[in-house]
């Protein structure tokens, strides 16, 4: 391809093929696009909790792939369960607050400089996440 030139595309149903790579066009293409900038973080923390949903309710059964795998929760089926519930509560909980914190930046945004969204809003979703886990660790080598 020569250098300033346009990668070649080819129309086929709704689809744009750019080079390997299968990129949705169209009026679908543009409202999932919308709904991602908007609800992005929300959409992180949905995702999050619907992983741990599964862990909550003990559907789960011990397996090296999905669930709060360490040594000592793994020796038993009952420390499995157990530390497989306190983790669900800790990321239950802290997406619940990932979330509280986004509006908060949100809001604060608003009223500061009159913007909405920003770059930050998903982060910190994501870092009440990770603090969701370090607690659940923390909680299960604590307190058992």
């Amino acid at each position: 391809m020569k250098p300033g030139s346009r990668p070649r595309t080819a129309s086929t149903s709704g689809l744009r093929c750019v080079r390997r790579f299968v990129v949705p066009s169209g009026i679908g293409a543009a409202f999932l696009r919308l709904v991602w900038e908007k609800y992005r973080a929300e959409m992180v923390a949905a995702i999050i909790a619907a992983t741990a949903l599964p862990l909550l309710f003990g559907w789960v059964p011990p397996n090296p792939y999905y669930g709060f795998r360490t040594p000592r929760s793994m020796s038993t089926p009952e420390a499995w369960y157990r530390a497989n519930e306190i983790m669900a509560c800790y990321l239950l909980a802290s997406q619940a607050l990932g979330l509280l914190a986004k509006r908060r930046v949100t809001a604060a945004l608003i009223s500061r400089w009159g913007r909405g969204e920003s770059m930050w809003a998903t982060p910190w979703v994501c870092v009440a996440a990770l603090l969701g886990v370090l607690g659940s660790v923390a909680h299960f080598y604590l307190i058992g």
